[in-house]
This record gives structure tokens, sequence and C-alpha cells, in this order.
């Protein structure tokens, strides 16, 4: 959801829109606030987890977002491994996220990083 916020940046009670993007894992917007990338996270029958990121441009004015019709990325399904958005670099032109596994007592994470085009927001290829 989005919410307008007062003077002091605090949100206001009711949102001014509400996202279709169902169920959303975590939400992450550039540092400099053109874009943000919501990760949909959900087991299918099987029990495996399945992951897709969305991009979203933000509307400098509103604070509104508006969704790319195409998933970014999609992960899984898979029974052990599940993706996470994990932060940017200062600039924003650089997403990083993980590979994550947590089985059996152990965890382990990969990292990587993929390039932010810094005009459609578009994720490239993860590294």
């Amino acid at each position: 959801m989005v919410y307008a916020t007062d003077a002091s940046g605090l949100p206001q009670s009711q949102p001014v829109q509400k996202l279709g993007v169902s169920p959303v894992l975590q939400f992450q917007a550039d540092p400099n606030g053109k874009f943000a990338y919501a990760l949909g996270h959900w087991t299918d029958s099987n029990g495996a987890y399945v992951e897709s990121i969305r991009l979203f441009a933000v509307d400098s004015g509103t604070g509104k977002l508006t969704e790319s019709p195409h998933v970014q990325a999609s992960y899984g399904p898979n029974y052990y491994f599940n993706a996470r958005l994990f932060s940017f670099n200062a600039s924003g032109s650089k997403l990083y996220d993980t590979w994550k596994v947590d089985f059996d007592g152990e965890a382990s994470s990969a990292y990587s990083a993929q390039t932010a085009d810094p005009t459609t927001g578009t994720p490239g290829r993860n590294v």
C-alpha cells in the first residue's frame, strides 16, 4: 500500500494506493526514489518455494507506483533454496540479492549483484 505523509513525514491512516501484487515478502526502493522492487514469495501445490521480482516506477510527486507488466526475475520451484532482496549500492546502480538455503540445521547464502538500469529500473543479469 502507498500512504501519503504529513509535513513531518508520518504516514496518514488511509492508503492512497493498494498494490495488486500478492503475497509480497519484501519491498525495496532504490536510493534515488525512482524505482522499487517487490519480491513475491509463496509455495506451490507441492510445497516448493517460488519467488518473483516485480518492478515499479515511483511517481516523485505523489509517491504512487506503476507496475511493469513484465516479471523481472523468477526463482524456483525449489524445496530448499529461496531468494531475498538484500539492498542497493549507494548510487542505486546495483541491486544485491541472495539465494538462501536453510536445511537440516545448516544455513548458507550466496549473494549476487545485478545492474539496475537508471532509466528503466530493469535489473540486469546476476553476477
